[in-house]
């Protein structure tokens, strides 16, 4: 059987394509990354960070699945736009606050708790904060429902994005409700101490003093908020009105244009010219173009104009 060789486009398509996955699983490990060391250093609880870290991959398995089942594609508006913080940002409210009531249980009682006295303090302390949870974690997902209202591109570069957030959140929240309470019953035995970690102590040092000194000067930190929210009013004034993102993925398309009514066959040989000078250029890995008629019939392509997309090493 002969092979049949891939096109050229189609290879850059799939390097291009190479590319973007390859941004978007950097940009998913680092965040991940971040929020787990934060977590480490904020809890001062190893146990409680794993099950609040082990909140990530569920809650991305969960997600992952919603858009395959829902067709949404992954891309770097969609999985880029996902924020680890928001994701952990339940379970870390009811982590705490059940570390918080085991540490009054057991002082209480001089002892460790048993398993069925841990297990009630969990349900009581997750009942307590649950509420304000899920409140949290919902307005955080109202936010991107009015991105759903958006039509022509920016709808459907932006559709996914909300979708994939949305559905991420609604993971998060199922999560909060089941997993955690249930990983913090079962995992967080022994004596359990409420304590502040070297990090919280800091911040501690630092943001007394500057609360004290906010309160003492009330009417200057509001004339100075009030006139920062009326400068940033101002800016938003002077801000441009598109609403496309740049995305930078090494691809770089240009347009040849050519006097109308050039034939088609000096046309090609014009493009092919054009084609060689712009790959003598170091950066240029490989350049092709495109002469004829253009997939949407409402934008017609004259031979007379060709688009030349590039790709950058």
């Amino acid at each position: 059987m002969k092979s049949r060789k891939r096109p050229r486009n189609a290879c850059v398509k799939y390097r291009a394509a190479d590319r973007t996955i390859a941004t978007v699983t950097r940009n998913l490990v680092e965040g991940a990354l971040l929020v787990i060391v934060v977590l480490f250093l904020l809890l001062g609880n190893i146990r409680a960070a794993l099950i609040t870290a082990a909140v990530i991959p569920i809650a991305m398995l969960m997600t992952i699945t919603g858009m395959v089942r829902g067709g949404v594609s992954g891309n770097l508006m969609s999985l880029g736009a996902l924020d680890f913080g928001l994701i952990v940002d339940g379970a870390v409210i009811i982590i705490e606050n059940c570390l918080r009531r085991f540490g009054e249980r057991q002082r209480a009682l001089g002892r460790t708790l048993s398993r069925e006295e841990r297990f009630d303090a969990t349900a009581s302390a997750t009942a307590e904060v649950i509420r304000p949870s899920l409140f949290g974690i919902a307005i955080i997902a109202a936010v991107y429902l009015p991105v759903f209202a958006l039509t022509g591109i920016e709808g459907k570069m932006f559709h996914p994005m909300a979708f994939t957030v949305v559905l991420a959140l609604s993971a998060a929240m199922v999560l909060s409700l089941t997993f955690v309470p249930a990983a913090v019953a079962v995992l967080l035995g022994g004596n359990v101490q409420e304590t502040e970690g070297w990090a919280l102590q800091t911040a501690r040092r630092w943001y007394a003093p500057a609360l004290d000194w906010a309160m003492r000067l009330r009417a200057p930190v509001v004339a100075a908020s009030v006139v920062l929210v009326l400068l940033s009013g101002m800016l938003v004034t002077r801000l441009g009105t598109e609403f496309i993102p740049s995305l930078d993925e090494g691809d770089i398309a240009l347009h040849a244009l050519r006097i109308p009514g050039t034939s088609l066959s000096q046309a090609v040989q014009m493009q092919s010219t054009l084609e060689a000078r712009i790959k003598q250029f170091p950066e240029v890995e490989r350049v092709f173009g495109k002469l004829g008629t253009a997939e949407v019939a409402t934008d017609p392509m004259p031979p007379s104009s060709s688009p030349s997309p590039s790709r950058c090493a």
